[in-house]
């Protein structure tokens, strides 16, 4: 009974550290992203290469994703409202859908299966072999150098795609009212451009962002935490990946209870 009440206390002290030192990371992280000293032409042309690397090589597999998908939901959101009578709400039913939950959702699902784990091996393996080590050996931040590009480019290439997803969905929307209603795309304009409403873009840009932080920081900082073997990379990735995907869901759920 005493070894089952010590083995209970060591995991909830172990869980306690770790969730004070993933706090103490994201506080140091966003202290120095908001501070403008931290940035510099080295830590700009870093940033725009990871935009370049995340957002604009994956626009022509992204765009024709985001026309597949969003023709898909887009078609079943007027297929319900023809049967149940909704066609009167159909703009508000897709624009709270599409922007609301679908663009960033999707997104940051891609993202994170494209990106997520890469940055968490990258910065595991730089962990193990000492390349961070070096870095503080000669006085270079990595926090400066290696983690604000890369979650500002998780932030900035999430609200960009979510966006581009939404205006791509919205868009294809109209040929299925058109062969469904006989909608005129002047009166299609009208009815999503008098659906959408400034919650609907807030809650776009706030969840875009805040998909994008966590897109970034878990992996980088569960990267930080490998061991010093390489064969612990793969657990640290696999780490790094379920919490990633646990805050996306929490995230998520909070947007539902917010609508509630």
């Amino acid at each position: 009974m005493v070894d089952f009440l010590e083995r209970i206390g060591m995991k909830a002290l172990n869980r306690i550290s770790s969730s004070t030192e993933s706090f103490a990371f994201s506080a140091e992280l966003i202290t120095k992203m908001i501070n403008p000293k931290s940035y510099n032409p080295a830590v700009v042309s870093v940033l725009i290469k990871q935009i370049y690397f995340t957002s604009v090589q994956l626009l022509p597999f992204f765009i024709l994703l985001s026309i597949l998908i969003g023709s898909a939901v887009i078609g079943l959101l007027v297929s319900l409202a023809i049967n149940y009578g909704l066609i009167d709400s159909i703009g508000s039913i897709i624009v709270n859908l599409v922007m609301d939950e679908f663009a960033p959702f999707i997104t940051v699902l891609l993202l994170a299966l494209r990106s997520g784990a890469a940055m968490n091996t990258e910065i595991a393996v730089m962990k193990v072999s000492r390349e961070l080590k070096t870095l503080e050996y000669f006085k270079i931040d990595p926090f400066t150098y290696l983690y604000i590009p890369r979650v500002l480019n998780g932030m900035i290439s999430m609200l960009l795609l979510a966006g581009l997803f939404a205006v791509i969905a919205i868009a294809s929307g109209y040929f299925f009212l058109a062969l469904s209603l006989n909608m005129g795309i002047r009166l299609y304009v009208d009815t999503i451009i008098e659906a959408i409403s400034l919650v609907d873009i807030f809650t776009l840009i706030l969840k875009s962002i805040l998909f994008g932080y966590a897109l970034s920081a878990i992996p980088i900082y569960r990267g930080t935490q490998a061991m010093m073997r390489y064969n612990t990379i793969p657990i640290a990735v696999l780490q790094g990946m379920v919490k990633l995907f646990v805050a996306i869901i929490i995230i998520e759920v909070l947007s539902f209870v917010r609508l509630m």
